[in-house]
């Protein structure tokens, strides 16, 4: 968590204001990129090659995401496929975080119209996460971490949409502790109720 930190920290130096959003592969074989919104009196470094790009009315920055890495693992190491249905996605997503990451001890995931809500029950990094928020509370919505990132980007590319981080509450007095995460489908998502 030490580096993630490091790098929200950066990220709102150069201006990151808003969630970031996660963007599905553009064709088969690419990968789900992440935009992260700039405030837009920030100005633009081209000196190096990157620079800020534009995204449905935004200006902001284009990466991988942090989760990248753990994903393009996940696939060819344990045959990871993302189904495009929603309730198999789910149950894929609760596969890697319980039984093939063990970094928790139960997924319970709820939709509710363009939001969907998962609580990580038992969920090792959870002391990380609550110094992250005590250190600065917008980062987890702007530079997700390595776990929450690698739910959006299997969110983005199973079901072909855009995906946002829009809140992150924990709570470590339940019993399990567990962190609520609730993601946002933007356009192209297009799931029945």
């Amino acid at each position: 968590m030490q580096g993630i930190l490091a790098l929200g920290d950066i990220i709102l130096d150069l201006g990151g204001d808003g969630a970031a959003i996660f963007l599905p592969p553009e064709n088969d074989g690419g990968r789900v990129m992440q935009f992260i919104p700039i405030r837009s009196t920030c100005r633009s470094y081209q000196g190096d090659g990157g620079g800020f790009t534009h995204h449905s009315g935004s200006v902001g920055t284009l990466n991988p995401p942090l989760a990248a890495t753990i994903l393009d693992d996940l696939k060819r190491d344990n045959d990871l496929i993302l189904p495009r249905e929603y309730s198999l996605l789910m149950g894929a997503i609760r596969e890697v975080c319980e039984d093939l990451l063990s970094v928790t001890g139960r997924v319970e995931v709820r939709r509710k119209g363009d939001t969907v809500t998962l609580d990580l029950h038992n969920y090792l990094l959870l002391s990380a996460c609550t110094h992250r928020r005590e250190v600065s509370p917008a980062s987890c919505t702007l530079c997700p971490c390595s776990i929450c990132s690698l739910i959006a980007c299997m969110i983005a590319e199973g079901l072909g949409c855009e995906v946002s981080l829009s809140q992150v509450a924990l709570d470590e007095t339940a019993r399990p502790p567990l962190m609520r995460v609730h993601y946002t489908l933007m356009e192209g998502a297009g799931i029945p109720d």
